[in-house]
């Protein structure tokens, strides 16, 4: 036997009564899954940095843990090659007129550099390092620089999406895709393929994908490898020096003695300014001690003008 009509309009205004019940439970249940894919490695003021999850890693590649692990100083060294280029326009020829520049100099990777290694350490491939903060520098904080980067077994993924270098950006009107670029000192320290992910895009920020294991083989000394027969080598023929390493060499020496010449110059000119900027100083100093001599004479004169009328009085 069918229901009747508001039976079944009861049964659903109490199912629907159960789903709202149920709406904040849900919502704080996908706040906590979402805040426990997040942690926080730095956070002072607006300075954070930020460990979680990378939505971009491909599911298909193998998670390694902590695939680099590095110090603060290779950390440094790698992210000291990074370079922006902005695009041009009037807000970057006023913010950046020398062109491109280092993302970070060294005040900032002394901030960052630390922070970003120790989320290296706890990081897998499938986590990235989220940063925002404002440069220590004067001159550099009219804009964040925020960005994102991942370690992977083979390199290291550097993406950036604001800098004091192009100004200021509205994080509800993102900019142009080609507001700036991104590019390394040495070409040969990029992966392959990274050409047009540089550039950006509207859906990815500039990105570079650096062979960080060479920039750190890099820095290493090479140690020399100690001959089998010491104590029993040969003499080593000389060579005859060739007229254009002759000439080569005299150049050099020329170069170098003028370079000595023109430090003496400015060392010389460094001093006299130095000498003369001691000599104002203390002109100014004898000024100021004759000057308070002077108004504390001014103060005993005006003292016994009055003590005098009030005696006449």
């Amino acid at each position: 036997m069918p229901l009747p009509y508001n039976s079944l309009s009861m049964r659903s205004f109490r199912a629907t009564c159960r789903l709202l019940a149920l709406l904040p439970l849900a919502v704080a249940l996908s706040d906590c899954a979402s805040t426990s894919n997040q942690k926080v490695l730095y956070q002072q003021g607006r300075n954070v940095v930020r460990l979680e999850s990378d939505s971009r890693a491909s599911a298909s590649e193998r998670v390694s843990q902590s695939p680099a692990a590095m110090t603060p100083k290779e950390v440094a060294a790698v992210l000291n090659g990074v370079i922006i280029r902005p695009s041009g326009g009037l807000m970057s020829a006023v913010l950046n007129r020398g062109g491109d520049e280092p993302v970070f100099n060294n005040e900032d990777l002394d901030l960052l550099a630390p922070i970003v290694a120790s989320g290296l350490n706890q990081a897998t491939s499938a986590d990235r390092i989220n940063f925002t903060f404002w440069s220590p520098t004067k001159g550099r904080r009219q804009a964040p620089i925020s960005g994102f980067l991942s370690a992977h077994d083979s390199y290291l993924e550097f993406s950036l999406t604001q800098h004091p270098a192009v100004g200021w950006q509205d994080p509800e009107n993102p900019p142009s895709p080609n507001a700036f670029s991104l590019d390394y000192t040495r070409e040969d320290l990029l992966l392959l393929g990274t050409q047009e992910e540089r550039n950006g895009s509207f859906k990815k920020p500039p990105t570079l994908r650096i062979d960080y294991r060479r920039v750190l083989v890099g820095r290493q000394t090479p140690v020399q490898p100690v001959p089998a027969s010491m104590g029993h080598s040969e003499p080593v023929p000389l060579q005859a020096s060739t007229p254009e390493s002759l000439e080569s060499l005299q150049r050099q020496i020329r170069e170098l003695t003028e370079l000595n010449r023109q430090s003496q110059v400015r060392a010389s000119q460094a001093q006299a300014e130095r000498d003369a900027a001691k000599e104002d100083l203390s002109r100014l100093r004898q000024e100021l001690a004759e000057m308070k001599q002077l108004l504390a004479d001014k103060v005993l004169e005006l003292n016994r003008l009055k003590n005098k009328s009030s005696g006449n009085k």
